[in-house]
């Protein structure tokens, strides 16, 4: 989740949104978490979940296999601004784009998915 805030003309205005990555929409539609948390790793059930969900990717029945490496984390580490546009970042992911949108009655944050640099 990204929490925004912004002052103009003496007012606060204040917005929070879940990055929609692909892992969030993953998890939304199958309504339960599906990648392993490294929180789960501390007792027995996360490794089984780990084991059994690499396995059902090597059968080619996991959601897994449909979805790139590289954009399946939960940017949730760092905010970076760079060349004019804004970026959620964690190690094991691809910059995920946001944008803050702003008018004069509205202030809102935007996800734009991962970017890859053209490269």
């Amino acid at each position: 989740m990204v929490h925004a805030m912004r002052i103009k003309d003496g007012e606060l205005y204040y917005c929070n949104r879940w990055l929609e990555s692909e892992r969030y929409k993953m998890e939304c539609e199958a309504d339960q978490a599906i990648i392993t948390r490294v929180g789960e790793m501390a007792y027995k059930g996360g490794l089984f979940k780990l084991i059994f969900g690499q396995l059902k990717n090597v059968v080619g029945y996991g959601v897994m296999t449909k979805v790139d490496q590289l954009t399946i984390g939960s940017p949730n580490t760092a905010i970076t601004h760079h060349a004019q546009q804004t970026f959620a970042l964690v190690e094991s992911n691809l910059p995920f784009k946001l944008r803050f949108a702003q008018n004069k009655d509205n202030f809102d944050i935007k996800s734009l998915g991962c970017d890859d640099f053209d490269g």
